[in-house]
C-alpha cells in the first residue's frame, strides 16, 4: 500500500493502492473493463457506507478510480493489477479501494466459474453424445463379427480355389495324354496292314492307364464298345486310340465348362468376400475413430471438473491498503 497527499488550492487527497495477482483466465484488458464497468462502479457506489467525503454521485466515484497493468513479456509472469483510489483521507482511499478490490474479485469468480459452467455443459453434451456414438459403433463390429461373414466367406472361397486347382491340374493331364494319344495314333497308322507287336500293345495299354488315372481296367469302355485289344491287327489299335481321343476331347470339355462356371462362381465369391471385408474394417475404424474421440473428451470433461471443483482464487489479492500512519508527502494533482 501507497498513501500520497498532495497540497494545492484544492483539497488534500490521499491515494491508496492495492495489488492484486490476475490467476485467471481473463486477459489484463478484460479485468481492466470489468474493474472500471458501470455494473462495478455503481455496485462499489452502492455498497460504500457512509459515502466517502466529497463523493455524492457514481459519476464522481468513477473519477478517483485507477487501474495499472504492466506489460507482461514472458507467458510464464502472472500479471500484477495495481487498484488505485483517492479520497480526502487516508482511511477512506483505503476503504474505497478495499471494498473495490473485494467486488473485482468476487465479479470476476461469477464470471470465471459461469464460463466454466457453460463450457462444462457443452463438454457434457459433446461427451454424452461420443458415448452414445461408441455403444453404437461397438455393437454394429460385433454384430458383425457374430456373423463371422468374412471366415465363412474365405473358407468357401478356399474350397471353390482348391477345386479349380484340382480342374485346371486335370485339363493339363487330358490335354496332353491327347497329344500324346494322336502321336501315337499317328504312328500306327504308318503300319496298318500289319500285325501288332507286343510294344504297341504296350504303349496303347500306357496311353489307356493314364487316361484312367488309376481307375480300374475292367470298367474301361470306348465309343464303339469294342472288346480291348481284339484281334492282332494295328487298324483295330489306331481305332481303338481314335475313339479314346473322342472321349479325352468329350471329358475335357465338359472339365472347361465346369471351370468356366468355377471361375464365375469365385469371381461373385471374392467380391463378395471383399465387401464383407472392406464393411469389417470399416466398422473397426469407426469403433476406433468413436473410442478415441470419446477418450479425448473424456479427458476434457475430467479436467473442467477438476478445475471447478479446485480452483484457486481467480484474482488474488495481496494484502488490504491501510491509511498512512505518518503525514503523507504531499504533490500537486492537477
Amino acid at each position: 500500500m501507497a498513501a500520497f497527499v498532495v497540497s494545492s488550492a484544492k483539497p488534500i487527497q490521499f491515494q491508496a493502492d492495492v495489488t492484486a495477482l490476475n490467476q485467471s483466465n481473463l486477459s489484463l484488458s478484460a479485468i481492466t473493463a470489468a474493474a472500471k464497468s458501470g455494473t462495478l462502479v455503481q455496485q462499489l457506489y452502492d455498497t460504500l457506507e457512509p459515502k466517502p467525503t466529497g463523493i455524492t454521485s457514481y459519476g464522481q466515484l468513477a473519477k478517483v478510480l485507477s487501474v495499472e497493468t504492466p506489460r507482461v513479456r514472458s507467458t510464464k509472469t502472472v500479471p500484477v493489477i495495481t487498484l488505485t483510489a483517492k479520497a480526502s483521507t487516508g482511511a477512506e482511499a483505503a476503504r474505497i479501494v478495499n471494498t473495490w478490490a473485494k467486488l473485482l474479485a468476487e465479479r470476476v469468480e461469477t464470471l470465471e466459474l459461469s464460463k466454466e459452467k457453460q463450457d462444462l455443459t457443452a463438454v457434457q453434451k459433446q461427451y454424452d453424445m461420443a458415448q452414445q456414438k461408441l455403444t453404437k459403433a461397438e455393437k454394429a463390429f460385433a454384430a458383425f463379427q457374430g456373423k463371422n461373414m468374412v471366415t465363412v466367406l474365405t473358407s468357401r472361397l478356399n474350397s471353390l480355389q482348391q477345386l479349380q486347382s484340382s480342374y485346371l491340374a486335370q485339363q493339363r493331364r487330358i490335354t496332353l495324354l491327347i497329344k500324346d494319344t494322336a502321336f501315337l495314333q499317328q504312328q500306327l497308322s504308318h503300319q496298318q496292314g500289319e500285325q501288332a507287336s507286343a510294344g504297341n500293345d504296350l504303349a496303347v495299354l500306357a496311353l489307356l492307364l493314364r487316361s484312367v488315372n488309376g481307375s480300374s481296367a475292367s470298367q474301361i469302355q470306348v465309343s464303339d464298345k469294342t472288346t480291348l485289344f481284339s484281334g492282332d491287327s494295328i487298324d483295330t489299335r489306331v481305332r481303338f486310340l481314335a475313339n479314346m481321343q473322342k472321349d479325352l476331347q468329350s471329358q475335357l470339355q465338359e472339365l472347361d465348362g465346369n471351370v468356366s462356371a468355377l471361375n464365375s462362381k469365385i469371381l461373385s465369391l471374392q467380391q463378395e468376400q471383399q465387401e464383407a471385408q472392406d464393411l469389417q474394417d470399416q466398422l473397426d475404424r469407426s469403433r476406433k475413430l468413436a473410442l478415441a474421440n470419446y477418450n479425448s473428451i473424456a479427458a476434457q470433461r475430467e479436467k473442467l471438473e477438476s478445475e471447478t471443483l479446485l480452483h484457486a482464487d481467480y484474482i488474488q489479492i495481496t494484502g488490504k491498503a491501510a491509511p498512512p500512519r505518518c503525514s503523507p508527502k504531499q504533490t500537486q494533482i492537477d
